[in-house]
């Protein structure tokens, strides 16, 4: 048997990043047993490469890797078990044997065979459709996440919600648009893209938050030029040594544009200190009940106090924010849904404790976020 040469070095980022799309076998039977739901990857070798692939119902990806070798071989194979097994070699070098029905690993105190699924996945559909735009991989994947973190939950009954939507329709600038109908993240940025045999985009397009995840992970490390593309029903992305496709979420969008308030009666601007009193505060929100955190803003033109509460005690933290507008106003918000992962300074605007709020900040120019209080959370945004 002869043995490919490669190292846990390269493969274990690109099997980590196969990992974030694969889903079980097409054709199995749900019979209840583990196997069935077992995620996989197929490992495809042929002259001097070898491309793994992983796919789900809704997406998939697949890397390419160069590697010295002559032989034709396909593997179905558990993808944690084999992340594991190579992970655990006691040295970088990983040698791969090709068996008939197994994929060989083999390292100096031994070998570790693993069989084949027997079940099949369907092969990648063709790299990139129509309408192909280039972007940085990084900046993408940061835009991305600006907004995934407000989509619409998978379990969600609004379909069209569950994921980030993407507006190209200008050629100055990318704007992508994340919302679960109680709350919108908004992030328009010029990120130095440019279209290639530009077509028409005046159609915005949804990409499902599980694919917009995993594409965040998989761009955070892609600092160089990826290419996008979409058609009607799939959207794609390429880089040097791989691809992404995934199925559109079908649905009509909201005019998210028109729930943001043009003017608030007041603005309060944290210059530090916000991200850190709201999560102190949710300490104590949630309590033995487990509801979803109240955290109140009280604001008059002195300060504002961070309030929250539950039976296991109360939280009054004192900020002294920029003021701006009229003051004396008192809002709660789920606290879960407050943006205290995005740094920087945060300017809120408000009008009444029975309207949405907004958020921006400093450090994300183009960024802004649209939040309903408590009081109004059994209605929706769009």
């Amino acid at each position: 048997m002869k043995f490919i040469k490669s190292t846990k070095t390269v493969l274990l980022p690109l099997l980590e990043a196969a990992n974030n799309f694969a889903g079980p076998t097409f054709t199995s039977v749900d019979d209840g047993t583990d196997k069935d739901k077992t995620p996989v990857v197929r490992l495809v070798f042929s002259e001097n490469k070898l491309e793994i692939q992983a796919i789900n119902w809704n997406a998939g990806i697949n890397l390419d890797l160069e590697i010295e070798n002559e032989d034709d071989a396909s593997y179905l194979l558990p993808i944690r078990l084999l992340i594991e097994t190579i992970s655990k070699l006691e040295s970088d070098e990983v040698l791969l044997g090709l068996d008939k029905a197994h994929l060989v690993i083999k390292s100096p105190s031994g070998k570790t065979s693993l069989k084949e699924f027997p079940d099949g996945n369907p092969t990648p559909p063709a790299k990139v459709p129509t309408h192909a735009t280039l972007i940085n991989g990084v900046d993408f994947s940061h835009a991305l996440g600006m907004v995934a973190f407000a989509c619409a939950r998978p379990n969600s009954s609004h379909e069209s919600l569950q994921g980030v939507r993407i507006d190209l329709s200008s050629d100055k600038e990318m704007t992508l648009v994340g919302t679960d109908g109680f709350r919108i993240s908004a992030y328009a940025s010029p990120l130095g893209w440019e279209q290639l045999g530009r077509e028409s985009y005046e159609k915005g397009f949804t990409v499902p938050t599980k694919t917009v995840t995993a594409l965040v992970k998989c761009l955070a490390k892609q600092p160089g030029t990826i290419k996008m593309g979409v058609s009607s029903t799939q959207f794609a992305v390429e880089w040097d040594n791989g691809y992404v496709f995934t199925t559109l979420v079908q649905g009509n969008y909201p005019d998210w544009k028109a729930i943001f308030p043009e003017k608030t009666k007041t603005k309060i601007t944290f210059l530090n200190g916000f991200q850190n009193a709201v999560r102190a505060a949710k300490i104590l929100a949630t309590g033995s009940d487990h509801v979803s955190p109240g955290i109140t803003l009280d604001i008059t033109n002195e300060r504002t106090f961070v309030k929250s509460g539950s039976d296991e005690g109360s939280s009054t933290i004192k900020l002294v924010p920029s003021f701006e507008g009229v003051g004396n106003l008192e809002i709660m918000f789920n606290g879960d849904y407050l943006p205290d992962h995005i740094q920087g300074e945060i300017t809120v605007g408000l009008n009444e404790k029975n309207t949405p709020s907004t958020f921006e900040s400093n450090l994300e120019q183009g960024w802004r976020y649209l939040l309903m209080p408590l009081a109004l959370l059994d209605k929706k945004v769009g």
